[in-house]
Order: structure tokens, then C-alpha cells, then sequence
């Protein structure tokens, strides 16, 4: 154990020694060990391109914990373990998976036998000599050192997270890792390419006959569907993903979100005006701008402009945005815009709603589930939540005759329509404004004596 530097942090690491000023980990090899691996101390020399020290270091120390309880002949071992202690075994004899590969060429004039790989044979007599029944330790570190080892399903999920762009999102590592454990809880930890068709669809079969909602197991079955695309991808792997196109009976019906009525949202917005507190000022921003649950909740006071009357959704340390369309600029609803005038008064900090954000996170599933229960009570015995806002204004941007491109500009909905529409500097801010309005302008005279907001820019287009 040694101490090491990074930045200006200095970090105690388990196994890290320096030897004449050169990095290696190092391990004492327990009693009981001794005299089959033929040392005392596992000295690996560490390499600057393999990251860094003490990333490897915990790695080394994981493969020879494994290691040592497979020698130990450990009943629970799983696979990953197996896999790991099958690592170490071959690095405790200087080899590598796939070392047996490399042969040396027979010279052209060498008459008699000939040993194509001398270089294994130590390991050879020493875990797998004739006569004998193996291990399966000795068993997998053999197939390592012929043919390599085949990656498991709990080792893809690290692969997925290292090439997605919110690895280092904690909430939404969570939520990803707990859908592909279910997986791996039901097929076992088993290799990827060894994952069949038949596979995938026991695992959905599984999940609805224990009572899933067939949208939930949608929902699951896409982001591991998801994990496998990735992957496959970054590996290089000759197989299909056995989640393609896989159906799930029940989903396509039950997966359209029922819109608000005209005459509920009204209620809805009436209840929010009449209460005025932190809470129903967010479902204001939220039902008159279309805009995503955990983009108004992550709102900056930085990201309003109240004498512009303008959002701007745009990513920050605490909320990334979902597609590239995302980031954009909101004209505001004079009812919005109250709402958020109130707000900005009553709210100190740098976030508009500081009950449900703050550089470390924003907290959109617990806004979701407290205005489901609040839309319920407003609305009796309604199942819709606040992901059907959503849909409601995507409904009255159509009844208003919006064009797409202006619809998806407010909405942040991605346009696949047309390939000019993505040039240029988009729309101005007044056009936006216009078609906004027009689309809420059905809204109750009665709502808008609630609201007391500055006059509006002409409406010329």
C-alpha cells in the first residue's frame, strides 16, 4: 500500500508499490496458496497506457480476491468471479488470454517433433497436468489462454456506460443498471454472444406474467435493448440483437398518453392560478409551454428572460436534455410568465424551482408523482399525469394548423420532415410567439383576468 498523487489529491491505494521508482502492484500470495502458484508476492508492473495506477490497481486487486477464492474451491463463485480468477491465474504465470495463439514458426530444415508453444507449457504442467481431474479455475483459464474469453452480460453494462454520454449521472446509471439486472437475475450471468432470440423473448414472457404493465416492460425491454446496440457496436460482435423488433402484445394500445381535454386543462390551469404556490406555478410552465417535465423543473433563473418573455432550455451540470432538438427558446404565455414572476420573488438561489433542483440534481420524478396526485384531486378519478401536458399541446398546435417545423421548435420534437428546415438561424422569436399563442388562445377569458403581465409585442409575423 502506498500513497498516490493525482492532481493535487493523494490517494492511499491498496496493492501500489514502487520499485527503483517504477509502479507495480504488488500482493502477498496467502499460506495456503503458496506452493501451487511457486511465490510468495504477485509483482505486476503497471503501464501508463493502461490507464490509471490505481484504476488498475483496484482491477488487479478484484482478479486476485477471485483468484483466491476460486483456489479456496468457493461453491458460490459466479461467473464474472470465475472469469476474473481465471485472469489472474494466467497473469500469475506471465501469460495473457490468447497468449497460446502466437506459435513459433518450425524452421524449414527441422527434422522430428517440434514445440510450436513453449512459452505455455509451465502453465500447463502446473494446472492442468494429465492424470487428473481440473478445476474449473484451471478449466477457464485454459479456454482464456486458447481462445480468450467471452464478455458476460454483467460485463456489457459497463461497456454501455463507458461509451454513453450521462456515465457519470448517478440517477441515471441507477435506473439503467436496474433494468439490466432483471435481465441478468433471469438468464443468469451467462456470455453475450451466447444471448439468444429465445432469451429475450423468456425474459418479456417473464415480465408481464408477473404482473408488468406491458408499457413498463416496454419501457425496460428499450434501454436493454439499448445496452446490447452498444454493445455489440463497440465490440465488434458478429451477432444480431436478440431485442430487435421484439413484440410485446398489450404495449401499442396502451403506450398512446391520453391528452387533456380543452375543458380539463382549463380546470387544471384555473385550480394551478387559484392556489399560486411553487408547485402549481411549475405545472403553469409546464401546460402552456409543451416543454418536458425535467426541463421546467431544471430552470435557472439565468435560463428566463421575464422582459423578453423567453425560456431557454439549454443543458447544465445538473440536467443534460434528451436529443440535440432540445435546446431552444420558449416564447412565454402571459400566464407563464406571471407564474414565473411570482416565483422569481419568492425563490432565493439560482434555480426557479429550488424545491426541486440544485447543481447536484433535479428531482423530476418527485415533482411527476406530486402533481399526479394533485391532477387527480383536481380532476377526479383521472389516470393522466403530467406526460400527457405533453401531448395535449402537440394535439393543439395541430388543431391550430401549426406548421412542424414551428410545433417541433417549441417543443423541442425532433424534424425528420424536411432537411432544409435545419438550416438557417430558425424561426424569430415573434413567430414563435404568434403560433403559441394562437394555439392557447382558446383559453378562457376568465383565466386571463388572473393574470397581471406586461403588454405583448405586436403580433405581426
Amino acid at each position: 500500500m502506498a500513497k498516490l498523487k493525482i492532481g493535487t489529491i493523494t490517494f492511499i491505494v491498496n496493492g501500489y508499490s514502487l520499485n527503483n521508482s517504477l509502479p507495480y502492484f504488488q500482493r502477498a500470495v496467502p499460506a495456503r496458496h503458496q506452493e501451487r502458484l511457486g511465490k510468495k508476492t504477485i509483482k505486476i508492473r503497471l503501464h501508463v497506457e493502461h490507464g490509471n495506477y490505481a484504476l488498475q490497481c483496484h482491477r488487479l486487486t478484484e482478479q486476485h480476491n477471485a483468484l483466491f477464492k476460486a483456489m479456496d474451491s468457493d461453491p458460490l463463485l459466479t461467473p464474472t468471479e470465475n472469469k476474473l480468477a481465471a485472469i489472474a491465474l494466467l497473469a500469475a504465470h506471465g501469460l495473457s488470454p490468447k497468449d497460446a495463439k502466437p506459435i513459433v514458426s518450425r524452421p524449414a530444415d527441422w527434422i522430428g517433433t517440434f514445440d510450436e508453444t513453449p512459452h505455455i507449457n509451465e502453465f500447463l504442467d502446473s494446472e492442468l497436468p494429465r492424470g487428473v481431474t481440473h478445476s474449473t479455475l484451471a478449466l477457464t483459464a485454459r479456454d482464456a489462454l486458447f481462445n480468450g474469453l467471452p464478455v458476460l452480460l454483467s460485463e456489457a453494462f459497463s461497456v454501455y456506460l463507458d461509451n454513453h454520454r450521462k456515465s457519470d449521472d448517478k440517477r441515471f446509471k441507477k435506473a439503467q443498471k436496474l433494468h439490466w439486472d432483471k435481465l441478468v437475475n433471469h438468464t443468469g450471468d451467462i456470455a453475450l454472444e451466447a444471448f439468444s432470440r429465445d432469451h429475450a423473448k423468456s425474459f418479456r414472457d417473464h415480465r408481464l406474467q408477473v404482473g408488468i404493465n406491458p408499457v413498463s416492460v416496454k419501457r425496460e425491454i428499450a434501454t436493454i435493448k439499448a445496452i446490447f446496440e452498444k454493445a455489440i457496436v463497440e465490440l465488434s460482435l458478429r451477432m444480431k440483437n436478440p431485442f430487435e423488433n421484439l413484440t410485446i402484445r398489450g404495449a401499442e394500445v396502451e403506450g398512446k398518453r391520453p391528452s387533456f381535454t380543452k375543458d380539463e386543462l382549463s380546470k387544471l390551469i384555473e385550480s394551478a392560478i387559484i392556489k399560486d404556490d411553487e408547485r402549481r406555478r411549475l405545472f403553469l410552465c409546464l401546460a402552456l409551454t409543451g416543454a418536458r417535465l425535467a426541463e421546467i423543473v431544471g430552470l435557472r433563473k439565468q435560463d428566463v428572460d421575464l422582459e423578453k418573455e423567453v425560456i431557454l432550455i439549454v443543458p447544465h451540470a445538473s440536467r443534460s436534455l434528451k436529443t440535440a432538438n432540445s435546446k431552444r427558446q420558449i416564447p412565454m404565455h402571459p400566464l407563464a410568465r406571471e407564474a414565473l414572476r411570482k416565483q422569481f420573488e419568492t425563490s432565493d438561489g439560482k434555480f426557479v424551482f429550488p424545491s426541486y433542483a440544485s447543481d447536484v440534481s433535479v428531482n423530476a420524478d418527485s415533482v411527476s408523482a406530486m402533481l399526479k396526485k394533485w391532477i387527480a384531486s383536481v380532476l377526479s378519478g383521472t389516470t393522466k399525469t403530467t406526460h400527457s401536458l405533453r401531448h395535449t399541446m402537440s394535439d393543439l398546435f395541430r388543431e391550430a394548423n401549426t406548421p412542424d417545423a414551428i410545433k417541433n421548435a417549441i417543443g423541442g420534437w425532433s424534424n425528420t420532415k424536411s432537411v432544409a428546415e435545419h438550416y438557417g438561424e430558425g424561426h424569430s422569436e415573434l413567430v414563435l410567439r404568434r403560433h403559441l399563442l394562437a394555439a392557447l388562445d382558446w383559453l378562457p377569458s376568465s383565466l386571463q383576468s388572473h393574470s397581471a403581465f406586461h403588454p405583448l409585442p405586436s403580433q405581426g409575423s
